[in-house]
C-alpha cells in the first residue's frame, strides 16, 4: 500500500501505460484495471482512508493471486493506481 501523497507525481512512462488500460468500478474504493498489453493480468486497486486519524492509502493488488503490485513495495505509484485515480475524478465530476 502507498500513501495517498505518492499520487501527485506521474512519470510520462506512467501516464502512456494507464491510458491503454480499462477500468470498472466494483464499490465505493474498489476498481478493477485491465491492462491491454498482452501477458498482462487484471489487478484490483482499493482505496483505503481511516477516520480516526485521517490516514489515507491505497493498494493494488493482481486480482487472481492477490500478489501486490512491485511498484508499490518499493513505494512508487503504478500505472494501475493512477489509472483509478483518473477515473474517481472523472466520476466525480460527473
Amino acid at each position: 500500500m502507498i500513501g495517498t501523497g505518492k499520487t501527485s507525481k506521474v512519470s510520462p512512462h506512467i501516464e502512456k501505460r494507464s491510458q491503454s488500460m480499462v477500468v470498472e468500478r466494483l464499490d465505493a474504493t474498489t476498481f478493477r484495471i485491465i491492462p491491454s498489453e498482452p501477458g498482462k493480468r487484471n489487478r484490483i486497486v482499493k482505496f483505503h482512508y481511516d477516520e480516526s486519524d485521517a490516514d489515507a492509502g491505497i493498494e493494488c493488488f493482481e486480482q487472481s493471486t492477490g500478489v501486490g503490485c512491485p511498484a508499490n513495495d518499493h513505494g512508487m505509484l503504478c500505472a494501475h493506481i493512477h489509472r483509478a485515480i483518473e477515473e474517481l475524478l472523472r466520476q466525480n465530476e460527473e
